[in-house]
């Protein structure tokens, strides 16, 4: 009799993560309105599963009636991961993955970690199988974490490398029209960057406070000097500066007509 419930469960319980998998999945393409965009957000999520699997076989973890109602969770809590990354990529821009990078690993690791503690209490139970539900949550959740964090950047920057999208430093540095530079926390730099991307001007942006003490003292010298202003952003149009957010200004200066352009 019991195998019998086993046998059912675990049934039903492949047809429910196919469910849980389709639902997840429609909704993330509803919420990207991209196939491209959706398939990348589930990358880390196949491979989080895969070496989720593969750990489980090196420590010898079974799938039982208790541990399997973990995995559709698992769908939801970790496409979240590579979801979150993705909209900041997308809102930074091609060739700033390594700002996404650095605003989003502590954020993605501290969802990660509470929800592995919050697992992690099952662990201590008695019984096995809640036990092993813990168990399997934890594995599934760092690994789902790992993939998001490490390969998914690394997939994005070979498909930079492949378009040969360059890196805001290296189009300013080649002379780009339009260089922005800004900080990682000035609201007025965000709208500057948003004026640009609504019109489409290819342009470079270069966060000082990111930059080595040095270099941003350098650079902050030579806007001072070229602009007569000692704020941010300042934006460079050919040879002419743009102090802070200016609509007007940054219209009369901008090209009229940048089909063809991509926004940086």
């Amino acid at each position: 009799m019991l195998v019998e419930v086993v046998e059912v469960m675990l049934r039903d319980g492949r047809i429910a993560f196919a469910l849980a998998f389709l639902a997840v999945f429609i909704a993330t393409l509803i919420d990207f309105r991209s196939l491209r965009l959706t398939l990348l957000a589930f990358v880390p999520l196949a491979l989080g599963f895969l070496w989720t699997f593969g750990l489980m076989e090196l420590i010898h973890l079974k799938l039982n009636m208790f541990n399997f109602v973990i995995l559709p969770a698992l769908l939801g809590i970790g496409v979240d991961y590579g979801v979150h990354y993705l909209h900041r990529y997308r809102e930074e821009g091609e060739g700033n993955l390594g700002r996404v990078m650095r605003s989003l690993y502590w954020v993605i690791f501290f969802c990660a970690a509470t929800t592995v503690v919050g697992f992690g209490n099952v662990t201590f139970a008695a019984q096995p199988g809640l036990k092993s539900l813990g168990n399997l949550a934890i594995i599934g959740i760092t690994c789902i974490f790992f993939a998001a964090t490490y390969t998914l950047p690394a997939l994005l920057y070979a498909i930079e490398r492949w378009r040969g999208v360059r890196a805001p430093a290296a189009a300013a540095a080649r002379g780009e029209q339009v260089v922005v530079y800004a900080t990682s926390y000035c609201p007025s730099s965000r709208l500057v960057r948003r004026f640009l991307q609504e019109r489409s001007i290819a342009h470079a942006w270069i966060e000082l406070d990111t930059l080595p003490q040095a270099e941003r003292e350098r650079i902050a010298k030579e806007l001072v000097a070229a602009s007569g202003a000692d704020d941010l952003p300042v934006t460079k149009i050919g040879d002419r500066y743009v102090v802070g957010f200016d609509p007007a200004a940054l219209a009369a200066l901008l090209p009229a007509d940048p089909a063809g352009s991509k926004a940086g």
